[in-house]
């Protein structure tokens, strides 16, 4: 982007190369954004590791670091995902390759490569920044340059995705969208058919972009759409067509690049042939893109066909339908594809509703919240639209449209996906920017050179500024700071909490007995937790997870098992979930999977929880007998984490030892066993059974009250199994539980007359 803009004097502010004051305040623009995205580094680099933001952040790192250390490649296909079926993995693999070869070559041990990708975002960050501001100061006037790096740095929309610790490929995918954007514009300001050299930059950009996030699809059909006008646009014809073959060699060159990763790949989730993941979707629709730019710019070669902008539009159009006929009629499933990958806007698929970032910027109640856009994108965000039209309008060049165009596109985007605020935030700063150059521009004018205006002028730009920008994007950054000064996220303290009960969760299951590994090296159970908390789980424990953050596009049998797990009444259906699974542990809070619903008393993530596993007493029935809610009895606590009133829960499944024993006809057995933990809790774990008509009963037991040394809850005593007031003490070993064993339970010594009917010791 050297020299002036075709079509731009020469002389105007900005214009030309940057010289070294340019140079120098690029340099402090990133500084400046680089300083602010690195708040909340107490929270992140800790005593106890590098704790990062995000869960998607946990498999990034879980991958980099099993392809660096040559323990798992970047696989299609998890094992350690959707256990024990293994998950496919949508992501695109060229973020985390990078950054696996990066770390190799340094040498990195896991701790180093966590710190070093923790600093990831803010370098991409930082210099999305720094490159908007250029590309605003090049576009518009230095002015604009300094406005546009100043918002963009301070703006907490583009600060989430690219703050130190949210080690995802959405911050790069920023970076990308600064080069596209600018690419684009740096292209159809040229008067001619372009800069020299561009269709192989904006193919191999393409590529890349894709290689990072198969959403980029999105990017670059939003250019392609505005390059196409673009060269039909041209006033010569020659010039249409040279604009639309370079047009085709991009695509073509994007199609080439892209086809040796996305070639021959299948996937049963989403289909062989989808946008949602890289697939021969990709480069059959570059390819095709290609064919039909370059049966267009042959057919402009005709003075009937391309001699006109209106006769060019006609002819495009025309390849346009004939192209989407042919590609309906050799992809018969294509509307069903589309259908599909629209999913992902109409959240028709119920998972997807619970997701955050894919939640609507404005909410999804009856009434707009408008107070996600003041806090993301500050005030400022209700004068888009002027600042927009007056980039517009006011300057009527190309580069200019194509930036208001784009910003426009994602705008609609983010108002049907929040997530999309992180692309949208630096077209919204660059508008601003140059619109605040232009208003400046035209107060000189109206000023004339009079000194009292000046200062009416300078006086209100400082006062909107404060109240739009500087006093809401302070308040913002007061409150995340103070909090991280806490040690507590400004998500609040009880989500931080969850957090690190689940964090705890993982860390204990690691320093456990190592799990029993298969012949391809692969644990031979799993564990299950809320699907929100299975990156960070899998990552901490080095275990499988049944469910993860992926949801249905990558664990659609363990979300679907998940669910009906936790709703379980009864425990024989749930264990027969986990053995469908392959569970071996449950990690388990009061949100149960995770899957937004609301769980009754009876209910698995119920019993799990609020009542350790125990049994308990229920209302009487019409006979007036009390009856009572069995206790969990393959289900043993091994860790409990005090968090809220109801806290966290790692359950074993054992088969439990099976104890019996004689006492009189048709009353009730109990089994009573203390349990404490580290943090000073302690509670009841208690069961009882009917005995039958000889007197016989049976319990099962999953706690063992010796010989077990590596749970964190330990039994308070032998186990109290009593009858009709008569009591006997029982211990368990811990192979008995393990093994199921049977266990015969000493005669009790009955001190009183048995007076019949069914009684509780409860």
């Amino acid at each position: 982007m050297n020299g002036p803009v075709p079509g731009e004097p020469a002389d105007r502010p900005g214009a030309g190369k940057g010289g070294r004051g340019d140079r120098a305040s690029l340099v402090l623009i990133f500084l400046l954004a680089a300083t602010v995205r690195t708040i909340s580094w107490r929270r992140v680099f800790t005593a106890d590791g590098v704790v990062f933001v995000g869960g998607d952040s946990y498999y990034h790192m879980w991958r980099v670091w099993n392809a660096a250390s040559g323990s798992l490649e970047l696989p299609q296909r998890d094992p350690y995902a959707n256990f024990p079926h293994g998950g496919e993995i949508l992501w695109s693999p060229g973020f985390d390759w990078v950054m696996a070869v990066a770390v190799r070559l340094l040498g990195l041990d896991r701790g180093a490569a966590e710190i070093v990708s923790a600093w990831v975002p803010v370098v991409l960050g930082a210099t999305a920044v720094a490159l908007a501001a250029n590309l605003a100061r090049r576009s518009f006037s230095r002015t604009a340059g300094w406005l546009t790096g100043g918002f963009l740095a301070l703006l907490f929309g583009s600060f989430n995705y690219t703050q130190v610790g949210f080690f995802d490929h959405h911050a790069a995918v920023m970076l990308i969208g600064v080069l596209m954007l600018g690419g684009a514009m740096r292209v159809v300001a040229d008067q001619s058919s372009g800069p020299r050299g561009w269709p192989l930059a904006a193919g191999a950009l393409a590529a890349a972009a894709l290689l990072t996030w198969s959403g980029s699809l999105l990017q670059c059909a939003i250019l392609q759409v505005a390059l196409t006008a673009w060269a039909i646009a041209a006033g010569d014809r020659a010039v249409a067509r040279a604009r639309m073959a370079k047009l085709a060699l991009a695509h073509g060159i994007a199609a080439v690049s892209i086809w040796p990763v996305c070639g021959g790949v299948t996937w049963e989730v989403v289909g062989d042939f989808t946008p949602l993941a890289l697939s021969a979707f990709q480069p059959t629709w570059f390819g095709a893109g290609a064919a039909c730019l370059a049966a267009s710019a042959a057919l402009w070669g005709s003075d009937a066909l391309g001699g006109s902008r209106g006769r060019r539009v006609v002819s495009a159009a025309a390849v346009a339908a004939v192209g989407l006929v042919l590609a309906f009629a050799a992809i018969p499933d294509l509307r069903t594809i589309l259908d599909r990958s629209s999913t992902w806007f109409t959240r028709e698929v119920e998972f997807l509703r619970v997701i955050v970032e894919l939640k609507p910027l404005l909410g999804t109640g009856d009434e707009a919240d408008w107070s996600r856009p003041r806090s993301l994108l500050t005030p400022l965000f209700f004068a888009y639209p002027v600042a927009a039209a007056a980039v517009a309008l006011r300057s009527r060049r190309p580069d200019h449209a194509l930036l208001v165009y784009w910003s426009a596109a994602f705008f609609a985007l983010m108002l049907s996906q929040a997530r999309f605020v992180n692309t949208f935030a630096v077209s919204f700063a660059i508008v601003l920017g140059g619109g605040a150059a232009l208003l400046q521009e035209a107060c000189a004018s109206w000023c004339g050179g009079r000194r009292s205006r000046i200062v009416v002028c300078a006086a209100a730009a400082l006062v909107a500024a404060y109240y739009s920008l500087f006093e809401p994007t302070f308040r913002t950054y007061r409150g995340h700071w103070r909090s991280e000064r806490a040690g507590v996220h400004t998500q609040g303290a009880l989500a931080q909490a969850r957090k690190a009960s689940f964090r705890a969760a993982a860390h204990f299951l690691a320093e456990t007995a190592p799990p029993v590994l298969d012949a391809e090296g692969v644990p031979s159970y799993g564990l299950l937790c809320a699907w929100g908390f299975g990156h960070e789980v899998r990552y901490r424990s080095q275990r499988p997870v049944i469910q993860d953050n992926f949801g249905p596009y990558t664990s659609p049998e363990g979300v679907a098992s998940a669910g009906r797990y936790f709703e379980a009444v009864d425990e024989e259906m749930a264990l027969a979930e986990l053995q469908q699974m392959g569970a071996r542990y449950v990690i388990a809070d009061q949100h149960g999977a995770g899957q937004g619903v609301v769980y009754g008393p009876r209910a698995m993530a119920s019993r799990l929880v609020l009542l350790h596993g125990s049994g308990r007493r229920l209302a009487a029935d019409r006979s007036r007998q009390p009856r009572f809610q069995r206790a969990l009895t393959q289900h043993r606590l091994i860790f409990h984490f005090p968090n809220g009133r109801a806290g966290l829960h790692v359950y074993e499944i054992v088969p439990g030892a099976s104890v019996t024993g004689v006492t009189r006809p048709g009353v009730f057995v109990s089994a009573i066993l203390g349990l404490r933990t580290p943090y000073g809790d302690s509670f009841e774990w208690a069961d009882q059974s009917l005995s039958d008509s000889s007197g016989r009963f049976e319990l099962r037991l999953p706690y063992a009250t010796r010989g077990g040394d590596f749970s964190q809850v330990e039994p308070d005593g032998p186990y109290t199994i009593a009858s009709e007031g008569a009591s006997v003490l029982l211990d368990v070993s811990e192979l008995a539980v393990r093994e199921g064993a049977e266990i015969e339970v000493p005669p009790f010594d009955f001190a009183t007359e048995f007076r019949g009917g069914p009684q509780s010791s409860f």
